[in-house]
């Protein structure tokens, strides 16, 4: 081949795999669920929600706390191991900055109020105007001024959740066995009564949420149920997954694009749907969909489902994201790129060979 032909060729070559190389990583691979865990120690048992930004970047990071009594950062696209004791106890939640805010454990409270100590199992914890509250197997703790006060004594709590109402505050814990039980603020020291007109007998809460217009939504082993304030009737949403234990939810907010759309963890599955609301009631455009997970059904039940500034991540076991993702396999089309550079420099003529005589 002529030099300057061959000098073409290359040069052609050369683009094309510049291009590749950059663009590798680039490509868009659709949106699915993929593991994005850090190093921990025993599994995930609680994920909490950092922050977002008002430019959709996420403020304050997320976290992550195991079975070990570990508790991991995540900022930047990375996990970081804090260095605290948590006397190896499982975590059970966090309330802000585990440095100095409540973490409950299944050994304790640690950072308590002040002159408050609480050695048992933490379910949930909520703060509230009387005091931090504590919700576990034997009923709901009240921790304040006045000490350790037990309300509902050997009723188990499982979640915590607040609703605002007309500027009335409610508070609400799904129990195990028991239904939703609910109080007012101002109630909160007495014993919260049940609040299941609707809900099936005995039924067990796994999560709650709180909708845009302030409803009510509890996730139970029969599936969904809302309510539009404290003392209603609940009704069911998206009867198709009636017999689906819906073990966690979030709640993501309306966007120019789209409603509210309502994420749902189940045993093996994380489905989302979008919500329709109206000050008297509450439906799902459609029934709930599963995301595309490339590995089939997750090993372990769905506890916690977190925002992120893309999508939302989740903790089965093990920590996964769901969001936009890179092409499987772009490494390749990189590699691609690369090897056609190396050919491109091959193929240059030399200096010499470029002023010989034609």
């Amino acid at each position: 081949m002529p030099p300057k032909q061959q000098k073409s060729v290359a040069l052609i070559l050369a683009a094309i795999g510049l291009i590749l190389t950059i663009a590798g990583p680039l490509i868009p691979g659709g949106e699915r669920l993929v593991r994005n865990s850090p190093a921990y120690t025993g599994h995930v048992t609680y994920l909490s929600a950092g922050s977002l930004a008002a430019d959709g970047g996420q403020s304050l990071p997320m976290l992550a706390g195991t079975s070990a009594g570990e508790i991991w950062q995540y900022r930047g696209g990375l996990w970081q191991h804090l260095p605290l004791d948590f006397g190896e106890h499982p975590i059970t939640t966090i309330l802000g900055n585990p440095a100095d805010s409540p973490v409950g454990t299944a050994g304790g409270i640690y950072n308590p109020p002040p002159g408050i100590a609480f050695s048992g199992r933490v379910g949930d914890l909520m703060q509230t105007p009387a005091g931090l509250v504590v919700g576990n197997e034997e009923g709901i703790h009240l921790l304040g001024a006045n000490g350790n006060r037990l309300i509902n004594s050997g009723m188990n709590v499982y979640r915590f959740v607040t609703q605002t109402i007309d500027d009335q505050l409610y508070l609400h814990a799904g129990t195990v066995g028991a239904g939703v039980h609910s109080t007012s603020s101002d109630d909160i020291a007495k014993d919260w009564p049940a609040n299941n007109a609707g809900l099936p007998a005995d039924a067990y809460i796994y999560s709650l949420a709180v909708t845009g217009g302030g409803k009510l939504i509890a996730g139970t082993k029969t599936g969904l149920f809302w309510q539009s304030r404290p003392g209603e009737t609940w009704h069911p949403l998206d009867a198709k997954h009636g017999d689906t234990r819906a073990l966690s939810l979030y709640l993501a907010p309306a966007s120019k694009k789209r409603s509210h759309r309502l994420w749902i963890g189940t045993d093996n599955h994380l489905l989302h749907a979008d919500l329709v609301e109206t000050p008297e009631y509450l439906r799902v455009a459609a029934p709930a969909m599963a995301v595309y997970q490339p590995e089939g059904a997750l090993p372990f039940g769905i506890s916690w489902i977190r925002p992120t500034p893309k999508g939302v991540m989740i903790s089965a076991g093990t920590v996964y994201q769901w969001g936009p993702v890179r092409l499987p396999g772009w490494y390749w089309i990189s590699i691609g790129g690369i090897v056609l550079l190396l050919i491109a420099g091959w193929m240059l003529p030399s200096r010499a060979e470029n002023n010989a005589p034609m």
